[in-house]
């Protein structure tokens, strides 16, 4: 149970780690073709 519990906190920790660099190119792209869109349906 100590092992399973051990792995459980490591996963956590690795994860909290690996969101911290969230690509932020992503989010630029996907505003950019949302204003797209909302100035074609407001055409």
């Amino acid at each position: 149970m100590r092992l399973v519990r051990a792995r459980a906190v490591e996963t956590h920790e690795a994860w909290m780690e690996g969101t911290r660099y969230f690509n932020m190119e992503c989010l630029a792209e996907h505003k950019m073709e949302q204003d797209v869109i909302n100035r074609i349906l407001a055409a």
